[in-house]
């Protein structure tokens, strides 16, 4: 049975609603350019605030488990474990100082926190994200600031449970008194349940600077009002990303240290998939060039929902006219860009996040399919391959169900090709049947040959040889047609930035001479991999994420047209670049 103060801390998280200002503050930033340390030396700025976080951090270290779950590095998980601590009072927990500070207007006073709120994002980070409903609560009425319509911004982290009945019981809002209810449609909730000291109901934790609409504003008895709100997504990085280490072996700080490169990841982990044609003819030679900068094709306004914006786009198809398909997953859509139009066309999905015939959740990856003159979409957030037609737009129909896609492909016979970051295999389709059959992967998750570990592009080749991105190994595999274990076409050298290295590879293309096109997400470039070659050379980008037209901010995707021009998804910078071939 739980203890009052186990009751105390969870109770005093979910309940702290009512001190949010609902006013505009600057941006939380800083502390995503800080290191990443040990816990130890994360809080050793926070003495001076909080005396006793050192004997905290010791006992929260203690109580991280050896391996922790959701494969976050034991100083990761300790970090999220103090902030569920409850100190001598509430206004001496880590959790209150911090959130206090948060919603402060004095961003200055956020610096002695920034090694900490580093380690404890990178945790956040790696924990997947959470869309379903969430519950918090407060001993009074708030239905007068918080009025239909209104958009706002909580500047704090959100406790919230994931059960309503939790919060009926008396140490929460209990059933009688002045209470306010709000229930959350929340998409980027963290669930925190697996690193935190009293474990008790389930807690959803929601990030800091999450914005909201008032949808809906109710009163079912006297004294007791239910605000419903919607996570919506703001115009800009209300909270700064942070980057984190992948190294699926990493156990501690220690060992992460020992990495050479970092790579970029958004509130849950989304790994793309482009489509190039898989029967191109494209030739890249020794003598191959591309233009030294970009010209922006789509997008290129700032994150955002206009028709001439993108919100972290992460898959592309280029036609044979140039026109471009951009699976525009924070916006939930697909959007055509015909060449020269400063514009695009919503043309699936844009119906706001759902799991409706007509709505898209994050989708990563667009192909067309000319037999039927459809889109084939990868709905990752729906765990569905979805075809749409193009004609007649008002919905599509789902060709596979229960598979936690993330890239596609389309073979010259017209077999389709699916991603399973969960099974850590591909499978073949036939398309318009749901059974496949797998052609990479075998034995679960690992780095052996037979083998992958999170596969998110794909490409295929007129020989039916799979190539795929096998992101979390680093490296680029070429499993040939009915083979029990693949080949390492590039990196598989650990994670690095060296001309053999990669650092989560997404987007691939290869020619017909087996020659590999790697977006290379983590050292924010693109590389090429002659056929045979044991190391690669830079052909886009100079391993430094930038804004700049010779820059990338990690890339998710690629393709060429049939002029050999390169097209990369510049996921940082919400926008679609095109390199031209210059010979």
């Amino acid at each position: 049975m739980a203890s009052g103060a186990e009751i105390k801390a969870q109770r005093n998280r979910v309940l702290d609603v009512g001190q949010e200002p609902l006013k505009m503050l600057l941006p939380i930033c800083g502390y995503e350019d800080s290191p990443l340390v040990s816990l130890e030396k994360a809080v050793k700025p926070l003495l001076a605030i909080l005396p006793d976080v050192k004997y905290d951090a010791h006992t929260a270290k203690r109580e991280s488990a050896e391996r922790p779950a959701n494969g976050l590095t034991r100083d990761e998980s300790a970090a999220i474990i103090l902030y569920s601590m409850e100190g001598k009072s509430r206004e001496k927990s880590l959790y209150y100082t911090l959130n206090s500070i948060l919603r402060s207007e004095n961003r200055s006073k956020l610096e002695p926190w920034f090694l900490y709120l580093k380690l404890f994002m990178s945790g956040l980070t790696r924990l997947p994200s959470a869309r379903q409903f969430v519950y918090r609560g407060v001993k009074m009425d708030l239905s007068k600031r918080y009025k239909k319509g209104d958009v706002f911004i909580w500047w704090a982290f959100s406790s919230c449970s994931a059960s309503l009945e939790a919060l009926e019981n008396e140490d929460f809002l209990g059933r009688t008194g002045k209470r306010t209810l709000f229930t959350i449609d929340c998409d980027n909730g963290k669930d925190i349940s697996q690193h935190v000291y009293y474990q008790l109901e389930k807690e959803i934790l929601l990030p800091a600077a999450s914005q909201f609409e008032v949808v809906a504003s109710l009163e079912p008895a006297d004294d007791f009002h239910i605000i419903q709100l919607k996570e919506i997504q703001s115009q800009v990085d209300l909270q700064h990303p942070v980057s984190v280490i992948l190294n699926s072996k990493t156990k501690s700080l220690s060992d992460a240290s020992k990495s050479t490169k970092r790579l970029l990841i958004p509130t849950e982990p989304k790994f793309k998939s482009e489509l190039p044609k898989s029967d191109s003819i494209l030739n890249i030679t020794t003598k191959s060039l591309w233009a030294e900068n970009a010209i922006t094709i789509a997008g290129g306004y700032g994150k955002g929902y206009g028709l001439n914006q993108l919100n972290r786009p992460c898959g592309i198809y280029v036609d044979d006219d140039q026109t471009v398909f951009i699976a525009d997953t924070d916006n939930h859509r697909i959007v055509e860009w015909q060449i020269g139009e400063k514009t695009g066309q919503i043309v699936a999905g844009g119906n706001g996040a759902g799991n409706r015939i007509d709505q898209l959740y994050q989708p990563t990856n667009v192909v067309l399919d000319n037999e039927t003159n459809s889109l084939i979409i990868c709905d990752c957030g729906n765990q569905r391959v979805l075809r749409w037609p193009r004609r007649h737009q008002a919905s599509g129909e789902i060709l596979i169900g229960n598979i936690n896609c993330c890239g596609l492909a389309i073979d010259a016979q017209g077999f389709l090709y699916v991603s399973d970051t969960k099974k850590d295999e591909v499978k073949r389709f036939r398309i318009g049947e749901s059974r496949g059959t797998k052609v990479a992967g075998s034995v679960g998750r690992g780095d052996n040959l037979n083998q992958l570990n999170w596969p998110t592009h794909i490409f295929v080749d007129r020989d039916q040889s799979v190539y795929v991105a096998d992101t979390w190994n680093h490296r680029v595999m070429k499993w040939m047609k009915d083979a029990k274990e693949g080949i390492i076409v590039t990196g598989g050298r650990m994670e690095g930035n060296a001309p053999c290295q990669l650092s989560g590879p997404k987007g691939i293309f290869v020619d017909q001479s087996g020659t590999v096109c790697v977006a290379d997400g983590g050292n924010h470039r693109v590389m090429l991999w002659y056929n045979g070659a044991t190391q690669g050379e830079i052909i886009v980008g100079e391993n430094i994420r930038g804004q700049q037209a010779n820059r990338l901010a990690d890339p998710e995707a690629l393709s060429f047209d049939k002029y050999g021009n390169l097209y990369v998804v510049d996921w940082g910078n919400h926008r679609i670049q095109r390199f031209s071939r210059e010979k």
